[in-house]
């Protein structure tokens, strides 16, 4: 689905995820929708560490907004974000069940990447992994919000694999 009709008429992730999540599609669009948000974890052009850019590197103009207020690569313009995860392993679980799983699997591993000091794990709001930046490592919608909309999918029992496959020694 595209984000808009005029300017920034590109591929919107988060609102393709949301959209089939929460039902606002026809069946079969929906499921066209879903099996695009498959290949975009497959093929690596919306997905990585388990995070979701905003719009896939796929997209002409290299996976950045026409026009932006952020800098190509930063923030909502090519950061990678936890939060519309719950969303994006919902839609593709209506098509494709084991690329759910991996999904919800790498974004465990994603969250669990970096132990902060006092024993929490590191929640950025987005990061980027090719440049290095990123912002807010206590992000409470990283989790909360996955976490809720797994939970009203009915199918957080994806998070449900033994913690040692996922977890590095320590976090548990």
């Amino acid at each position: 689905m595209h984000s808009a009709s005029g300017m920034g008429n590109q591929a919107d992730v988060w609102g393709s995820a949301y959209a089939v999540h929460c039902g606002a599609l026809s069946e079969r669009v929906g499921v066209l929708v879903s099996r695009a948000l498959v290949r975009g974890f497959r093929e690596r052009t919306a997905v990585r560490d388990g995070t979701a850019r905003h719009v896939p590197t796929s997209d002409p103009r290299g996976g950045v907004w026409e026009r932006s207020v952020s800098a190509a690569g930063t923030y909502q313009n090519g950061g990678y974000w936890g939060t519309p995860m719950g969303w994006y392993i919902s839609a593709v679980h209506k098509t494709d069940r084991a690329a759910a799983a991996d999904i919800a699997r790498e974004y465990v591993r994603g969250l669990c990447r970096k132990v902060l000091a006092d024993g929490a794990v590191e929640a950025l709001e987005w990061f980027n992994p090719d440049t290095g930046a990123s912002a807010n490592p206590r992000y409470v919608a990283t989790v909360a919000l996955p976490y809720l909309c797994l939970q009203e999918a009915g199918i957080l029992n994806l998070l449900d694999f033994p913690v040692g496959e996922v977890l590095p020694r320590g976090v548990a």
